[in-house]
C-alpha cells in the first residue's frame, strides 16, 4: 500500500490510499469511480455531512436526520468480498453491515445439511429450533462487554468475518445482519449504518425490499457493475407461474381458511387464485377449439400467446386481478407475510402496473404459455422440461406470465425515494440510451479511459479473414456452414500458437459453441488445439459447483506453465494475469433474435421513439455490445496486466459497431488488412514483451543482483525481471493523466515500484536504489 494522499474533491478532503490516477481523479470530481475511487470520495462526503449536521450547518440533509448509508450493490458474495478488500485499503472505517441471504449465511447444521437452506430454516423458527437465532437477541440485548465486540465486528468485514464472529458468539450471522443495517448504534448511541452492501435485488426488487424492511429513503445507493441495471429491473416487475403451482397455493391457502380461523387474510388470495386457475383452464379450452392463435417458441416446445393494451386490462379484470381488486389483496399479503411466497410477488407488480406505471397496458405484457412436459413433470420441487417426444405421461402445461418491457417502472421509484443513485461498471457502454430507458436523466455521466498505457501493454484489432481467407461474418446464415466452422477453428490454432499462458475464447451462444466443437472434433483440429494448450469449456448447467470445479483445472493448467484455452459463452467469468493474456471475441452475443419477449420488447421501443426511447433495433444492438463489452473487459483487470484483444468477426470492421464499444478499446482498436498482418502484429507484441523482461534481466545481471540478495520472495532472476516490467506498467499507469512517459519518471522510480525494483535495490546497486536509471537503462527497450 502506498502513502495515504488527500485531495480536495468537491468541497470534501478526500483522503486516498496512494497517489490517485487521473482517472481516478475525474471519477471522484465526478462523485462516482470504480470501487475504491467511489467508497473513498462517497464516504469523504459523508463524513463532511455528519460534521455539518453536529455543527448545527446547512447540510443535504434535514437537521435531525442521521446521514444516509451508502449501498454499494455487487451482485455476488464475492464481489461483496472485493469490495471490503478496497475498502481495507482506504482510511475509512465506516459503521457497516453485509445484507446476504441465509445460505451465505447459515451456520446451522441441521440447516446446512438440507437441500433448501430456506426452508430449512423456516422450518427451525417455526419450531423455536435454532439455538443460533435465540442468541442473537441475546448479543444484541447484552451488556458493555458484548457490545465491545459488536464494536470490532463492526469494523470492516466480510461475510466469513461476520460468520466466525456470530458463530463465536452463538447467534446468528443472517439476524445480526439484518438488525445492524438498521440500527448499529448499538455500540454508543442509536444510529444507522454508515454503509449497508447487498445485492443488487434486495435495492431493486420492491417485493424483497419489503420482504426485508430495507428503506432507501434518503440514502445513497452505489451500484457497481451496473450493466445489467435494465435487465434485473424489469425481471424484478416480471414474473411467471405455471398452472400446477398457481393450483397448489390456491389450496394451501384454502386450507389456511379453513384451518387458522382469519379468513380476512386468506379467503381474498384463496379467491383470486381460484380465479386465476380457471382462467388458465378457459384459456386451455380456446386454444383446443381454436379461439385464439398460439405462436410457438423454441422448436415448438412452447406456445405463447400475448395481449397488451385494452385485452390486457379485460383478462386481469376477468382473473379478479384489476386494478379495483389489488389493494384489497395487498393489504392481506401485508398481513400474511413471508410464507406467501409468489403470491406476494403477483400482487406486487400487479400494484405496479395499475398504480405505478403511467399506462400499465402499455409498459406489461399479459402471456399465455404452454410448455411441453416430460413423463417425470416435477423432481425436486421443479418443473422439468424435457425435450421432445411423446412418452407416457408427457404433458402440456400452461402459465401465466406478466413481462414488464419498461425498467423505469421499477428504477424511477427507486432513484426518486434515495437522496443519490451512482451506476458505475467497467462496462457500461454504450451510454446512449442507459437514461431513457431507466427513466432518470443522470445528469452527472463520466465515460473514462482505462489506467492502463494502451499502447504498451495491449494489443486490439479486428480480423475479419481467416488463414484460409474464408469471410469470418457470424451472421445467423453463415454460422451453420463448414467454411466459417473451419475459418473460425483455423483462426483460433494460428492465436493461440503465438499467445503466451492462458486464452479466452466466448462465443455469443451455447448452441454456437456446441456447434463448432462438434465440427471440430470431427475434423481433427480440436486435437491440435487440445496439443496447443490443454482445453476447457464452460458446463452448461451445473451450478456454481460445476463452474468452480472447470475454472480450477483451468487455474491449475496456467500456474503449471502449460498454458490453457478457456472456451465460455458467460461473459462476467474473472480472470487476470496470465490467466488471460488474450481474449477471442467470436461473433457478436446478440438476444435470441425470434425470442417473443425480445420481440415485444423491440416492438415496445419502436413505439415509444415520441418518449424518447431508442429505437428497438437499436436497443437490441445495446445488449449485445454490453455483453460483448463485459467478455472483452476480461483481459485487462488491472494497472499492470496486458494481453491481446481479438475481435475474430469483419463486423467489428464497420464504424458504427465499432463505436459501440467501450472507449477505452475504440482509441487502441486496428482493423488487421489481413490474417497474416494480425498475426505478424500480434507475434511482434508479445516479443516485445518478451524483450523487456530480457532487457531488465540483463540489467539486473549486468548490476551483479544475485537471486540470494533478492530473498525468498523470488524463484529466479527472470521472476524479478517479469515482476519489474510489470511495476513499469504500473508506474505508468501513475502518471498517464500528466501525460509523462516512461523516460521521466526515472526519478520518481523508487516510490512507485514496490515489487520487481525493489527487490532488485535491495541488491545494492546503486544507481537504481537513487531512482536513477541513465539513458542506457532498460526503459528503452519500452
Amino acid at each position: 500500500m502506498g502513502t495515504p494522499t488527500q485531495y480536495k474533491i468537491g468541497g470534501c478532503d478526500v483522503v486516498f490510499p496512494h497517489q490517485a490516477y487521473g482517472v481516478q481523479l475525474s471519477f471522484m470530481n465526478k462523485c462516482s469511480g470504480k470501487t475504491l475511487s467511489l467508497l473513498c470520495s462517497s464516504l469523504a462526503w459523508q463524513q463532511r455531512e455528519k460534521k455539518r449536521i453536529e455543527d448545527g450547518l446547512p447540510s443535504a440533509y434535514p437537521p435531525s436526520a442521521a446521514p444516509p448509508p451508502e449501498a454499494p450493490a455487487p451482485g455476488l458474495a464475492t464481489e461483496i468480498a472485493q469490495v471490503v478488500a478496497e475498502l481495507r485499503r482506504s482510511s475509512y472505517r465506516p459503521r457497516m453491515a453485509i445484507l446476504a441471504s441465509k445460505k451465505h449465511y447459515c451456520v446451522n447444521k441441521f440447516a446446512l445439511s438440507k437441500p433448501s437452506i430456506e426452508e430449512a430454516c423456516d422450518e427451525l423458527l417455526k419450531e423455536g429450533q435454532c439455538s443460533y437465532f435465540k442468541g442473537t437477541q441475546a448479543v444484541v440485548s447484552s451488556g458493555y462487554s458484548s457490545r465491545m465486540l459488536i464494536i470490532k465486528a463492526l469494523q470492516v468485514h466480510d461475510i466469513e468475518e461476520l460468520r466466525s464472529f456470530a458463530r463465536g458468539q452463538r447467534a446468528c450471522p443472517y439476524f445480526l445482519a439484518s438488525k445492524w443495517s438498521k440500527v448499529v448504534g448499538l455500540c454508543i448511541e442509536m444510529r444507522e449504518a454508515d454503509m449497508v452492501f447487498s445485492p443488487y435485488s434486495y435495492l431493486v426488487d420492491p417485493v424483497i425490499r419489503r420482504a426485508l424492511d430495507i428503506s432507501v429513503e434518503g440514502n445513497m445507493l452505489v451500484f457497481d457493475e451496473a450493466h445489467n441495471m435494465e435487465d434485473v429491473a424489469r425481471e424484478a416487475a416480471s414474473m411467471h407461474l405455471p398452472a400446477p403451482e398457481v393450483l397448489e397455493i390456491q389450496t394451501s391457502f384454502a386450507r389456511a381458511v379453513a384451518m387458522n380461523g382469519k379468513p380476512e387474510v386468506y379467503a381474498p388470495l384463496a379467491d383470486a387464485l381460484l380465479r386465476l386457475h380457471e382462467w388458465l383452464v378457459a384459456r386451455e379450452a380456446d386454444v383446443a377449439q381454436g379461439v385464439i392463435r398460439i405462436q410457438k417458441q423454441n422448436r415448438f416446445e412452447k406456445e405463447e400467446v400475448v395481449w397488451q393494451g385494452p385485452q390486457l386490462l379485460a383478462h386481469l379484470k376477468d382473473m379478479a386481478l384489476g386494478a379495483d381488486a389489488v389493494e384489497a389483496l395487498w393489504l392481506a399479503v401485508r398481513v400474511g407475510g413471508k410464507a406467501l411466497g409468489q403470491t406476494s410477488r403477483l400482487i406486487q407488480i400487479l400494484k405496479l402496473l395499475h398504480e405505478v406505471s403511467t399506462d400499465g397496458s402499455r409498459d406489461f405484457r399479459l402471456v399465455f404459455s404452454r410448455t411441453f412436459m416430460g413423463a417425470e413433470g416435477r423432481r425436486g420441487g421443479a418443473l422439468r422440461f424435457r425435450r421432445g417426444g411423446d412418452e407416457a405421461g408427457s404433458q402440456w402445461v400452461s402459465a401465466v406470465s406478466l413481462w414488464c418491457l419498461n425498467p423505469e417502472v421499477v428504477f424511477k421509484s427507486l432513484s426518486e425515494l434515495a437522496h443519490s443513485t451512482v451506476l458505475t461498471s467497467g462496462t457500461l457502454a454504450p451510454l446512449e440510451g442507459f437514461a431513457s430507458e431507466l427513466g432518470t436523466p443522470f445528469d452527472v455521466r463520466l465515460e473514462a479511459p482505462h489506467v492502463v498505457d494502451m499502447a504498451r501493454q495491449v494489443w486490439a484489432g479486428v480480423i475479419g479473414m481467416a488463414p484460409c481467407r474464408t469471410q469470418l461474418n457470424g451472421v445467423f446464415r453463415n454460422v451453420s456452414t463448414e467454411a466459417y466452422q473451419d475459418g473460425v477453428g483455423a483462426s483460433v490454432l494460428a492465436l493461440v500458437g503465438i499467445v503466451p499462458d492462458g486464452v479466452l475464447l466466448f462465443f455469443p451462444s451455447y448452441s454456437l459453441l456446441e456447434r463448432l466443437t462438434q465440427r471440430w472434433q470431427t475434423t481433427g483440429l480440436w486435437k491440435r488445439l487440445a496439443s496447443a494448450k490443454p482445453i476447457v469449456t464452460e458446463p452448461r448447467g451445473g451450478g456454481p459447483e460445476a463452474l468452480a470445479e472447470v475454472m480450477k483445472s483451468y487455474y491449475d493448467g496456467v500456474a503449471a506453465g502449460k498454458g490453457g484455452l478457456f472456451m465460455a459463452v458467460s461473459e462476467g467469468l474473472d480472470f487476470a494475469d496470465a490467466n488471460a493474456r488474450a481474449v477471442i471475441i467470436v461473433g457478436l452475443p446478440y438476444p435470441a433474435a425470434y425470442d417473443k419477449q425480445v420481440l415485444e420488447k423491440k416492438a415496445y421501443n419502436d413505439a415509444g421513439r415520441a418518449r424518447g426511447l431508442l429505437s428497438g433495433s437499436a436497443w437490441y444492438s445495446q445488449q449485445a455490445f454490453r455483453a460483448l463489452n463485459q467478455a472483452i473487459g476480461r483481459c485487462i483487470r488491472h494497472r499492470a496486466d496486458w494481453g491481446a484483444i481479438v475481435l475474430l468477426d469483419s463486423r467489428f470492421e464497420a464504424p458504427a459497431n465499432q463505436r459501440g464499444l467501450s472507449r477505452w478499446v475504440r482509441g487502441s482498436l486496428t482493423v488487421q488488412p489481413s490474417f497474416d498482418a494480425a498475426l505478424g502484429s500480434l507475434r511482434a507484441f508479445f516479443e516485445r514483451l518478451a524483450a523487456d523482461t530480457a532487457s531488465f534481466l540483463a540489467f539486473l545481471e549486468a548490476s551483479g543482483c544475485t537471486l540470494a540478495a533478492v530473498g525468498a520472495r523470488y524463484a529466479s532472476l527472470e521472476a524479478v525481471a517479469q515482476d519489474a516490467v510489470l511495476d513499469c506498467f504500473a508506474a505508468a499507469s501513475e502518471w498517464l493523466g500528466d501525460g509523462k512517459t516512461l523516460e521521466q519518471l526515472a526519478a520518481v522510480w523508487k516510490p512507485c515500484l514496490p515489487r520487481g525494483l525493489l527487490a532488485a535495490m535491495g541488491a545494492g546497486d546503486a544507481d537504481v536504489a537513487g531512482g536513477q536509471v541513465g539513458s542506457t537503462g532498460w526503459c528503452d527497450a519500452m
